[in-house]
């Protein structure tokens, strides 16, 4: 459970930092947030991840060579 509720708490604190403001000022309004994730404990961390960030699709992924998510939303 503890894994669980830290991956939910990692993806709604990005999503806060891409998007400031909107998880609090929602309103009725629902948000879809899916999350794929994928890690290869064997690989080295690299020392500078990728980062990339598209909020005009509504998208952000992190690649650091161990582990590779990528976050989308819609407001429903």
């Amino acid at each position: 459970m503890y894994f669980k509720e830290n991956v939910r708490n990692s993806i709604l604190s990005t999503f806060n930092s891409l998007k400031p403001g909107v998880l609090t000022n929602i309103g009725n309004q629902y948000i879809h947030l899916r999350l794929y994730g994928f890690m290869n404990l064997k690989n080295p961390t690299d020392e500078n991840p990728i980062v990339y960030k598209s909020i005009s699709i509504n998208k952000f992924r992190y690649n650091n060579n161990r582990s590779n998510f990528e976050i989308t939303w819609e407001f429903l």
